[in-house]
């Protein structure tokens, strides 16, 4: 059994992350897996309204719309309806 790291955003705490350790899968949300501090991820809950992050006014990444319809392999993500 894997164990799970639930990753915020937060500077003073994301570098903590178990991201070098195989034994944990690794769920972050949002903008995260494009930042350059998120050295893996597993899973992604893109928790915004489609409304949001299609924007090209997005605040964090103008380019995550098209980032969330590449194919990202065996990762998960997860957004509403």
């Amino acid at each position: 059994m894997r164990k799970l790291a639930i990753v915020g955003t937060h500077p003073d705490t994301r570098q903590s992350a178990p991201f070098d350790d195989p034994n944990f899968e690794i769920w972050v949300f949002n903008e995260a897996p494009q930042s350059d501090w998120c050295k893996r991820w597993d899973v992604c809950f893109q928790l915004h309204r489609p409304e949001v992050y299609r924007s090209a006014h997005n605040m964090v990444r103008t380019d995550h719309w098209q980032w969330l319809q590449q194919s990202h392999g065996e990762r998960i993500i997860y957004m509403q309806s």
